[in-house]
């Protein structure tokens, strides 16, 4: 499949690639691309590059030494790792790609002090130009952003890979055959993953995608434990735990603990860990309270898997049940509040530039998806995102407009815009209010224009 976006980052392993020496750190979580934009920026050099397999040390020599002689036409045998780095930059003299180095820990105790060992002592002497990779976040920041570890500060330049954008996402799954509703509600699901990008081309359009995603022999059926697990070591059953809970609904600390018998001294830690790994982010109310907090799971993937298919996962695996489409239908809805802020979240869309950007809500229960504002401009957007199969109720427009004159933020004098976005329209009554009170109705068509031809909403201010 066609290689897209990723352009900043291809820019800088190649700058990095034109110095005497470089050492370039990607990592990511797994079905990221790492492995495929490295290849992308490497593309008419002459390089050599080695997987490190997760093996006993003589195996993962061997490995690595066919690797080479595949490569080069010879290659010596190897006792470890350092005998590797020393015949590479001495003999070779060419950039390496290291990918999965991480793997590195389990296959050799003192790999990662030998390679900061030559590279302190040869930098000036040989061109050591190196990129490495690895799938597991919390061991590649523990490898080269702890000050205890051998290679923190070698590093020349470090990329934390994210998925791809909202544009790049969709683009990419309408060229696996997907039209755009299709592609859209699909990214709600999986995010901007390359690789499940590319696996939408097994299926027929979204309703087979929701049919089967979580059927035996899916790969997505086990994703989540084939990426989480290693990342959480054994300790994995209770990040597990507390990510179920967390994608049922928007929960602090406290109810965590509450809804796994936990004491509330331990949650922190766990959250903690989860949210330098950029598995979950706290959220609080913008314009609001911000001792109202709670935790949502950040990948789209995983949010979908911990919330429908892990609680179920071993009768889903053995096909004595399917997954309830209603449950992936209201999943979709719960992704695309995600999509929208994230759509709306360049300045260049709205018509002020924010000061934050995210979701309002009160202890009471009142609910606003979308809110952005500007103290320059004292402007506030509110916005309200439905995704379902009937067309948004006059009641919903009455409720968003009841719950904006909640936010206690310059209340007789700022601006406001307000909008909705329903994928089925608006009833004859919700249209009436909506041009009574300025209120920008956003379908799928406006969707399509704003994110693949990049319109601009027609955004009015109601004072």
């Amino acid at each position: 499949m066609k290689f897209v976006d990723r352009n900043q980052e291809l820019e800088i392993i190649r700058n990095a690639l034109g110095n005497s020496n470089c050492f370039v750190v990607l990592t990511g979580r797994r079905r990221i691309g790492k492995t495929r934009l490295v290849r992308e920026a490497l593309k008419g050099i002459d390089y050599i590059e080695l997987f490190i397999p997760r093996k006993r040390l003589t195996l993962a020599m061997e490995s690595i030494r066919e690797s080479i002689e595949v490569q080069t036409g010879y290659s010596p045998s190897f006792k470890n790792f350092k005998e590797v780095i020393e015949y590479l930059f001495r003999t070779e003299k060419k950039p390496v790609f290291i990918d999965e180095i991480s793997n590195l820990t389990y296959v050799e105790d003192g790999a990662f002090s030998d390679l900061q060992a030559i590279i302190d002592k040869e930098k000036d002497n040989l061109k050591i130009r190196i990129v490495v990779d690895g799938s597991y976040v919390g061991v590649m920041k523990k490898i080269f952003m702890d000050n205890k570890e051998p290679l923190f500060g070698r590093a020349t330049n470090l990329i934390d890979l994210q998925p791809l954008q909202v544009k790049d996402s969709i683009l990419m799954s309408m060229e696996t055959g997907f039209n755009f509703n299709d592609s859209l509600e699909a990214y709600s699901l999986l995010g901007g993953v390359p690789r499940y990008l590319e696996l939408l081309s097994q299926y027929k359009n979204i309703k087979d995608l929701q049919t089967k995603i979580f059927s035996p022999g899916s790969i997505f059926l086990l994703e989540g434990e084939n990426i989480l697990i290693q990342e959480f070591g054994p300790a994995w059953t209770t990040y597990f735990s507390i990510l179920e809970v967390t994608a049922r609904g928007k929960l602090g600390p406290s109810a965590i603990a509450n809804q796994l018998g936990m004491p509330i001294q331990m949650i922190p830690k766990y959250l903690e860990t989860l949210e330098e790994l950029h598995v979950v982010r706290r959220k609080r109310p913008v314009l609001g309270n911000k001792r109202h907090v709670y935790y949502q799971i950040w990948d789209k993937f995983f949010q979908l898997w911990f919330d429908v298919c892990y609680p179920r996962l071993e009768q889903y695996r053995d096909g004595t049940i399917t997954v309830p489409q209603e449950r992936i239908y209201s999943a979709i809805g719960k992704g695309m509040e995600r999509v929208i802020e994230e759509i709306f979240s360049p300045s260049d869309v709205l018509p002020f530039k924010p000061d934050n950007f995210g979701s309002w809500w009160d202890r009471s229960g009142h609910e606003i998806d979308i809110a952005v504002y500007s103290k320059k401009a004292k402007a506030l957007i509110a916005g309200e995102v439905k995704w379902s199969k009937k067309p948004v109720s006059l009641e919903v427009v009455e409720q968003l407009l009841k719950n904006v004159e909640l936010i206690d933020w310059y209340n007789d004098s700022r601006k406001e815009y307000i909008f909705i976005v329903s994928k089925s329209g608006f009833s004859a009554r919700a249209k009436q209010l909506m041009k009574l009170k300025n209120i920008l109705g956003i379908g799928l068509s406006e969707l399509e224009g704003i994110i693949l031809q990049n319109n601009v909403p027609d955004w009015t201010c109601r004072y």
